[in-house]
């Protein structure tokens, strides 16, 4: 309770703790002087004795709690002193830089002047007047494209890019396939007819152009007749390109096929594209897998 009055009296007066402790030491000896000069029995000197000792032990804590507290106070003040010194620093050396920052005013274009045409006579005035500049004009060149649109078969890499575009842009469409002679896989340009998808364009065109680069004159033809009908040393042949899933929707149909063939040509066979129905067809009619159709051709004409 002491430390708590003398506190609010130190923040209130700003009185310093070694006064304080002087002041309360001097109060302990007046009261022990009054004590002693009344001549009391020896329980109340033990209690003056003890009295003492309490106040004399209170005002040691008291100073130091001042003492504690003044040393808490001068770090805390120190360090906020430090802190905006800090602060100022690095606001002064902001200004330093902004101050060494130049900045340049955008320079105000002059107008410019045109410059008179004085003529010595009003008929020349059209001089003064600016010539209009030539005109650049492109030039397109002139591209002949000599391909026959109805061929139906090409190889890409024999064109040039200003035919594959032309071929495209009549119906023709780029597909990959394993090349007869070379057994490798190639890009064709292909524009199937009506009643046949890619797959079967290219083997009947494919077949068609080995046995043209064999001199032998080929008819193609795309309905009751087979694909490809051709001659060689005066016999007849005939060869008829499947797919292969025709058996499965109209086995009639290849069956009379197989019956024409017969009765109209010398030797003739069906070309079916999936392997997996080449036993089927052998039961119709001779069959060659598609695997081995470049060597069944070069056994043909050789």
């Amino acid at each position: 309770m002491m430390t708590i009055i003398l506190t609010r009296l130190n923040e209130k007066m700003e009185i310093d703790p070694v006064t304080a402790a002087f002041v309360i030491g001097g109060i302990a000896l007046f009261v022990n002087q009054r004590i002693a000069n009344y001549g009391y029995n020896r329980a109340i000197r033990e209690a003056k004795l003890a009295l003492i000792i309490v106040v004399i032990v209170i005002v040691i804590i008291i100073i130091l709690y001042f003492l504690i507290k003044k040393i808490w106070l001068y770090a805390k003040s120190k360090k906020s002193y430090e802190k905006s010194f800090k602060i100022e620093e690095k606001a002064i050396t902001k200004e330093e830089d902004s101050e060494s920052i130049e900045i340049e005013e955008p320079k105000e274009e002059l107008p410019q002047i045109e410059e008179e045409c004085i003529t010595e006579s009003p008929e020349n005035e059209e001089e003064c007047k600016p010539k209009p500049k030539k005109a650049k004009i492109a030039q397109r060149k002139n591209i002949t494209i000599d391909l026959d649109e109805n061929k139906r078969f090409f190889r890409h890499k024999e064109l040039k890019l200003e035919e594959v575009e032309y071929l495209l842009a009549k119906g023709y469409r780029i597909s990959e396939h394993r090349s007869l002679s070379s057994n490798k896989r190639e890009k064709y340009l292909l524009k199937p007819r009506f009643n046949e998808n890619d797959n079967h364009c290219y083997f009947v065109y494919a077949i068609a152009e080995f046995l043209e680069s064999k001199r032998i004159i080929v008819s193609l033809f795309a309905t009751v007749k087979p694909d490809l009908t051709f001659m060689i040393d005066g016999i007849r042949y005939a060869i008829e390109v499947e797919t292969g899933n025709k058996i499965n929707k109209d086995k009639k149909l290849i069956i009379n096929k197989a019956e024409y063939m017969k009765n109209n040509f010398d030797y003739w066979f069906f070309v079916v594209i999936n392997r997996n129905f080449v036993k089927r067809y052998r039961k119709i009619g001779k069959t060659v897998d598609i695997r081995y159709l470049s060597t069944s051709l070069k056994k043909l004409v050789n």
